[in-house]
């Protein structure tokens, strides 16, 4: 599977993992915990889970998205809450 983000998005990301072990090695910086836990982690298990899992999965990665946005809007961060 192939993943293209744009350049520089998520750099040291493709270093760090390698995919025939299923092992995430090295040092992640913290922009790419941030990308993978609000962009990829869902990707990740999207079919090997069950349903209910995987749709708090998928919620869990929204949370993240939301809590990071640029500018907070006092309506998402009480609907979080």
């Amino acid at each position: 599977m192939i993943l293209r983000v744009p350049d520089g998005y998520s750099l040291n990301i493709s270093q760090c993992i390698n995919v025939t072990e299923g092992k995430i090695t090295g040092t992640l910086k913290s922009h790419d915990c941030h990308v993978f836990m609000q962009d990829l982690l869902a990707l990740t298990f999207c079919g090997k889970l069950d349903k209910d899992v995987y749709e708090a999965l998928v919620e869990l990665s929204v949370f993240f998205k939301y809590l990071c946005f640029k500018s907070l809007n006092v309506a998402i961060l009480e609907k979080l809450e």
